[in-house]
């Protein structure tokens, strides 16, 4: 297609075998007037971009703050849109920020994309804005390779950032959103969103979340029949996704919906999802559903939920979720695993546990995670009563819950679950170790339990080999907030101290059922001694005391620790 504008100077040659292909940079500066898009005179209105045809490897550089939207399309295949130099802005008002439709190859770097946001940040239960933030959305074929970095999003009245496509023939491949924070917007702070019907869990492929912060995207209030809405970071129909090394906090809070609520972090109807190194916290819910921390949702398959740390929520720490839609469309809930997370007093409204399953959950395997969950406060008679329905379920918390009579076949090893239970406190609700409503299918081996205000050994009676001792712990229950600034493996209260009655005592669950426990531990130490250690922590030091009326186990010598830090100690 005949280029509209002039280029400036800058080309590259790519093999010999292909034709040269020259790559430009082009200039835009808000509020300048005239230009001809080079450095030296650069245009200063968004309609340059916007109607421009322009060819792969082009480069649009923004400086200053621009108000109105950008929309990309066929003649913006393979460019890269950024702030030159200190970060753009994008002052969308009551629209979208940028809208990309039925295009890939789009790189979009160094950007502020705010809209008109909610009337009260704190509150955020009026929009003006109808728009996204960024919206990617194709229907013809398969487009390749987006990058999304280094930008901040917020104040939209649907999503911050957004992918979207149809039936299972189109969608993105190669998806890349990193160092991004999106805050302040309604429905989510990143969604994709693909044909449920017809996508076959593949409208995504090779998509990488990584270094997100979603806060404060609170969802849709006075809305019960809305659905879900107010998570930090959703996909669904993903084949090949992986989450990391982000944080979700503060979300969902204003979801009243009758049919669901948001969640910090999680997958619905995708295959081969890693959720890893995230710290999710202080998510919730105006109703009774969800307003929790991580979640495997309807039909996920193959996925992972692992090294992540969950708190303060008011839904589940851990949710595995099969919704009766997904199970009755054949789209079942099967061969995920929950492994080496720490859940600290999560479930604090509606009865949700710090890993909590409903529905027909097949296959899943749940070990060596760590929970501790004290008492929740009560709801008030105006949270049971309200009208047109109520906004909390009287049901007291768990550290491990089964919702549902619906079979779930879940393996439970090598976990510790721990209570406070602080029964005498009339102003909370008891707390339980195990609610297990009735279900069948699941076992309990070699978990171990404890009750620290009883100092008493609590247990789950189907559970046949059960560690009924204190766990010794470095300081259970003062976990706190790590946040932007924090570090994973700086999260101390939960480290085995030396001498641990649990050094050693986890299952060899490779030796016994073919599983592959991983290469090390929820602070990136391995394996130090004969065994796993029980929960989320393996002590490097790998020796214990002895159990009442069982002899110690010699351990190996000591392993300094891995260098801590919230990324991956290795490429998982």
């Amino acid at each position: 297609m005949k280029r509209l504008f002039s280029r400036a100077a800058v080309a590259l040659t790519v093999a010999s075998a292909c034709p040269t292909v020259h790559a430009a940079n082009y200039y835009f500066s808000a509020g300048a007037s005239g230009g001809n898009g080079t450095q030296g005179s650069p245009w200063g209105s968004l309609s340059f971009l916007n109607n421009g045809s322009f060819q792969p490897g082009d480069k649009l550089l923004l400086t200053g703050s621009f108000s109105g939207s950008i929309s990309l399309g066929a003649g913006h295949a393979g460019v890269t849109i950024q702030g030159n130099g200190a970060r753009a802005t994008i002052n969308a008002g009551d629209a979208s920020g940028i809208t990309a439709t039925n295009v890939g190859g789009v790189t979009l770097s160094n950007l502020n994309v705010f809209g008109s946001g909610p009337v009260d940040p704190l509150g955020g239960t009026q929009f003006t804005n109808t728009g996204d933030g960024i919206r990617f959305v194709n229907g013809v074929g398969r487009k390749q390779d987006v990058t999304i970095s280094n930008v901040q999003v917020g104040g939209f009245g649907k999503r911050g950032i957004r992918f979207e496509s149809g039936d299972g023939t189109t969608g993105f491949n190669n998806v890349n959103i990193s160092n991004a924070v999106v805050f302040d917007n309604q429905v989510a702070g990143v969604s994709f969103e693909g044909d449920y019907n017809n996508g076959g869990k593949s409208n995504f492929t090779n998509v990488t979340i990584d270094r997100v912060q979603a806060f404060r995207n609170r969802g849709r209030a006075n809305e019960p029949e809305q659905g879900n809405t107010g998570s930090g970071i959703v996909i669904g129909q993903v084949n090949g996704g992986r989450i990391q090394n982000s944080l979700a906090w503060q979300n969902g809070t204003n979801c009243a919906s009758t049919k669901g609520g948001g969640v910090g972090i999680w997958a619905w109807d995708s295959n081969d999802v890693k959720i890893q190194y995230n710290e999710s916290y202080e998510n919730g819910t105006a109703g009774t559903h969800d307003g929790g921390g991580f979640d495997l949702d309807g039909g996920v398959t193959n996925s992972v939920m692992q090294y992540n740390y969950s708190h303060d929520n008011t839904g589940a720490g851990f949710l595995l979720a099969q919704f009766n839609e997904a199970e009755d469309a054949g789209k079942h809930f099967s061969g995920n695993t929950v492994r080496f997370n720490i859940s600290e007093d999560d479930g604090r409204k509606n009865g949700y546990g710090g890993i909590h399953a409903f529905g027909r959950i097949r296959d899943t395997k749940v070990y060596n995670n760590t929970i501790f969950m004290s008492p929740a406060a009560k709801p008030t008679s105006d949270e049971l009563n309200a009208s047109p329905h109520p906004t909390s379920r009287n049901e007291p918390s768990a550290a491990v819950r089964l919702r549902g009579s619906q079979d779930k076949e879940i393996g439970f090893f090598n976990n510790l679950f721990m209570l406070k239970s602080n029964e005498a406190a009339t102003e909370f609700e008891p707390v339980w170790l195990g609610n297990l409503g009735g279900a069948d299918g699941f076992s309990f081996l070699n978990n171990a339990y404890w009750d620290f205000d009883s100092n008493s050994f609590i247990g789950i009676g189907s559970d046949g080999k059960a560690y009924k001792v204190n766990p010794k712990l470095k300081a259970a229950g003062q976990g706190g907030e790590l946040g932007p600034d924090g570090d994973l493996h700086d999260l101390a209260a939960y480290l085995l101290q030396d001498g641990s009655p649990l050094i050693d005592k986890g299952l060899d669950l490779a030796a016994l059922y073919g599983i592959d426990m991983g290469a090390f531990d929820f602070y990136g130490v391995p394996k130090a001694g004969s065994g796993w250690d029980i929960g989320a922590s393996e002590n490097p030091n790998a020796v214990a005391t002895p159990e009442p009326a069982a002899s110690a186990l010699l351990g190996l010598a000591a392993l300094g620790l891995l260098r801590r830090g919230r990324r991956s100690p290795a490429a998982a």
